[in-house]
């Protein structure tokens, strides 16, 4: 079994306005990865490098992504809605 590390997401949503048929949604998310994932995912080995064209990086750990959401929800009726999202 091949373990490529761990990433940790996290995040926090809220409601910035709410209707009987609307509701709009602001929400920030991050990951973290551990220094195995980070070198799994971003990193450049020994051996990578002297196969390629790319100097040896060794990432650590830390946060690798930030996202920010808006979603705006608007209910038709109790078996249909649509979702818009930036």
């Amino acid at each position: 079994e091949q373990n490529n590390g761990t990433a940790l997401h996290f995040g926090i949503n809220s409601p910035l306005y709410t209707s009987p048929n609307n509701t709009v949604t602001l929400a920030l998310t991050g990951s973290w990865g551990t220094d195995k994932y980070m070198q799994t995912y971003y990193g450049v080995s020994a051996s990578q490098s002297a196969a390629s064209r790319f100097i040896r990086y060794d990432a650590g750990s830390g946060i690798y992504a930030w996202s920010m959401n808006l979603d705006w929800t608007h209910k038709f009726n109790e078996d249909w809605s649509v979702i818009a999202a930036a």
